[in-house]
C-alpha cells in the first residue's frame, strides 16, 4: 500500500545527516591531538573525508557549536522534554490518534507554563522547527474521504492495527478485566420501529399507537472482558441538568447535557475521567487499562489523551471505518438494546398512558439495558474486539489489497 505524501521530510534528514557528519568531523580533528604528530592527519583531510566545508571545520574545531547545537541552546524545551513529545506523537499516531499542529502547541505550552509560568509565549513557527530537529516526525497530507472509506476494510490497513494491539499485549499481558470497549448509542423516544401485530384481514394498514415526539437521548456503555459492564454515562439534550432526572436511576448512570444530546469533546474528557473511577482499582496490580474507542473527536482532544497517559490507560482507536465490522458494542449490543428499548417503552406507555421522558428515562433505560447487556451478550461482543483474525482470510472482492 503507498504512503502517504509527507512534507519536507527529506530536507529534515538531510539536515540530520549533515549534522553528524559535523560533529563526526570535528571529533575527529580533535583525537588528532592525541596521537603522534606524524600521524596526525590535516583538519582539511578531515573535512573532504566527512563532506565538511573546510572553514567550517576549523570554527568547529576551535570550539564554536555547530548550527544544531546553537540552536539547541535557544530552545524553550530541552532535549529530554522534546524528545518526551517525539515519544508522545508517535504512540499517539500508532494508535490513529495523530496529533494536529494545534495539538502540539497546547502539549507544549502545558510543560513550559509548568517551568517558566502561564505568560510563556510560543512562537507560530515553533512547531515547523520543532518538526525540522526531529526526523523521526513526518506531516501527511490526508487522502480523500472516499478513498479512506475504500480502502478502511482492507487487509493491509488493518495489518497495522493487529501488529500494534498484538504488540501491546504481549508486552502487557492484560487480564479480561483490563480489556475495555466504549460506544455511544442514539435512544430515541416516541417513534420506534416498526412491528409485526395482528388485525383484521384485508386492511391495507394496521396502525399501532405511539406517543409521535422524537427526541434524541446518547448513552455511552463500557464493556469489559470479563463480561461486566460498567455504569453508563447518559446524555440529555439540553442547557441544565435537572435533579429530578436522576432521582429513580437503577443503573448509578452519570448523567450530563449537552445542547444537541450528543458527546462533545469536554464530555469526553468528563468520561475517561469517569472511567478512570470506575477502573481504578485494577491498575494497581494488573498494569494499565486497554481501553478500545472509535475516532470520534470527542476522543482524541489533547486533555482526553493525556489524561489517559497520566492514569495509566492505553486508549486504542479502531481503523477508519472499520467499526461497522470491528466494534462490538455496536454489533453485538446495541442492535438487542434497540428492540428492547422499544418494548419497555410500549410496556410502559400501556401501563400508565404517558410517554417515556427525562424523568423516566433512566428508569425504563436500566429495564432494556438490563436485557442486552447479559455475560453472554457482552462475551460474544469481545469476539471481536480487539481482534478479527479471520478477516485476513477474507475473499470478499472489497477486501482485495490497494
Amino acid at each position: 500500500m503507498p504512503k502517504a505524501r509527507t512534507i519536507t521530510s527529506e530536507k529534515r534528514k538531510a539536515n540530520a545527516v549533515k549534522e553528524a557528519a559535523k560533529i563526526a568531523a570535528r571529533k575527529a580533528v580533535l583525537d588528532q591531538w592525541n596521537k603522534p604528530v606524524d600521524e596526525r592527519r590535516s583538519i582539511g583531510q578531515i573535512a573532504k573525508e566527512f563532506g565538511v566545508d573546510h572553514s567550517v571545520l576549523s570554527r568547529l574545531a576551535k570550539g564554536q557549536p555547530t548550527m544544531g547545537e546553537f540552536n539547541a541552546g535557544k530552545q524553550l524545551l530541552t532535549p529530554a522534554e522534546e524528545h518526551t513529545i517525539v515519544d508522545f506523537l508517535i504512540g499517539m499516531g500508532k494508535r490513529s490518534f495523530p496529533l494536529t499542529h494545534r495539538m502540539i502547541m497546547e502539549k507544549s505550552y502545558h510543560i513550559l507554563s509548568a517551568k517558566f509560568g502561564p505568560t510563556v509565549e510560543i512562537g507560530q513557527l515553533w512547531v515547523t522547527r520543532f518538526l525540522h530537529r526531529h526526523s523521526r516526525l513526518s506531516i501527511y497530507h490526508a487522502t480523500p474521504l472516499e478513498q479512506n472509506r475504500a480502502i478502511g476494510m482492507n487487509p493491509e490497513a488493518y495489518k497495522d492495527y493487529v501488529e500494534t494491539v498484538d504488540e501491546l499485549f504481549t508486552l502487557h499481558n492484560p487480564p479480561q478485566s483490563n480489556i475495555l470497549g466504549m460506544d455511544e448509542v442514539g435512544i430515541n423516544s416516541g417513534i420506534f420501529s416498526r412491528q409485526l401485530v395482528v388485525g383484521e384481514a384485508g386492511q391495507r394498514h394496521q396502525h399501532l399507537q405511539k406517543n409521535g415526539e422524537r427526541k434524541n437521548t446518547t448513552c455511552i456503555e463500557t464493556i469489559m472482558g470479563d463480561g461486566t459492564v460498567l455504569r453508563p454515562m447518559v446524555i440529555f439534550k439540553g442547557k441544565y441538568r435537572m435533579s429530578s432526572w436522576s432521582e429513580v436511576n437503577p443503573n448509578n448512570a452519570n448523567v450530563t447535557v449537552s445542547s444537541r444530546g450528543y458527546i462533545t469533546n469536554e464530555i469526553g474528557v468528563e468520561y475517561i475521567r469517569d472511567f478512570h473511577r470506575q477502573t481504578a482499582h485494577l491498575c494497581h496490580d494488573l498494569g494499565p487499562r486497554f481501553l478500545f474507542v472509535d475516532g470520534h473527536s470527542s476522543h482524541c482532544t489533547l486533555e482526553f489523551l493525556e489524561f489517559a497517559v497520566a492514569h495509566n490507560i492505553i486508549v486504542i482507536s479502531y481503523p477508519p471505518h472499520t467499526t461497522h465490522w470491528l466494534q462490538g458494542l455496536d454489533v453485538a449490543c446495541f442492535g438487542p438494546l434497540k428492540i428492547y428499548w422499544s418494548q419497555e417503552c410500549d410496556k410502559f406507555w400501556r401501563a400508565t398512558g404517558k410517554r417515556v421522558n427525562n424523568d423516566t428515562f433512566l428508569l425504563v433505560y436500566s429495564r432494556a439495558r438490563a436485557q442486552a447487556f447479559t455475560v453472554d451478550t457482552i462475551k460474544s461482543a469481545w469476539r471481536l474486539i480487539p481482534f478479527r483474525k479471520d478477516f485476513f482470510h477474507a475473499e470478499s472482492d472489497a477486501l482485495a489489497p490497494a
